[in-house]
C-alpha cells in the first residue's frame, strides 16, 4: 500500500485553484456560487486546523527565530488574561462615594439617598458599561427592569449566513 505524503507544492496548489475559483466567481449561478462557497469554506476550515496544528508542533521544536520568505516565525509567550478583583473595585467604589456623601469634619450625611444612588450607578457605569455591551439578563430582572425595555436593535446590514442543514432540519 502506497501512502500519500503531501508537499509544500501540493499545499501551495490549492491557493492557484481558490485563485481560479474567484475568478469565475462573478459568472457562476446560484448552485454552483453555493457548491464553490461550500467547498471554499471547508478549504478555510481544514487550513485553520492545520495552521494550528503547525503552530503547535512550532511552540515544542523551533528554538530560536527563523525567517522564511517576509515571515519571521519565533515562539513568545502568550499575553497574560487579565482577571478583575470585584470585590476590590466594590470596596474602592464604597469607599469614594462615602467620602463624597459624608462631611469629614462632622460624619454627617450631606446626600440624599437618591443623590447616593446616582453616585453609585455613575460609578458602575464608568467602570463596567459601554453602549456596545449586552446587560445581564439576571441581574436586570433583580432590580425589577425588563431587558426589552432598556435595549435597542441597530441595522447592522446583511451577511450570508451558513447553517449545516441538520441544524436546519432541527429549526423546523
Amino acid at each position: 500500500m502506497t501512502v500519500f505524503i503531501p508537499s509544500v507544492h501540493d499545499v501551495e496548489a490549492s491557493i492557484d485553484v481558490l485563485t481560479d475559483v474567484t475568478e469565475l466567481s462573478d459568472s457562476l449561478d446560484v448552485d454552483r456560487a453555493l457548491a464553490f462557497r461550500d467547498a471554499a469554506a471547508k478549504v478555510l476550515e481544514a487550513a485553520r486546523k492545520c495552521v494550528g496544528a503547525l503552530d503547535d508542533q512550532l511552540v515544542q521544536v523551533l528554538e530560536a527565530p527563523t525567517t522564511r520568505g517576509d515571515f519571521i516565525y519565533e515562539v513568545k509567550p502568550k499575553a497574560d488574561k487579565i482577571r478583575f478583583d470585584h470585590a476590590k473595585i466594590a470596596a474602592g467604589v464604597i469607599d469614594a462615594v462615602q467620602a463624597d456623601v459624608f462631611d469629614p469634619e462632622t460624619g454627617e450625611l450631606t446626600a440624599g439617598v437618591r443623590e447616593i444612588a446616582e453616585k453609585v450607578t455613575d460609578a458602575m457605569r464608568a467602570i463596567y458599561v459601554n453602549d456596545s455591551m449586552e446587560a445581564k439578563v439576571g441581574g436586570l430582572k433583580s432590580y425589577g427592569i425588563e431587558r426589552d425595555a432598556v435595549r435597542s436593535v441597530e441595522w447592522a446590514g446583511k451577511r450570508v449566513k451558513v447553517t449545516p442543514v441538520a441544524v436546519a432540519e432541527r429549526q423546523t
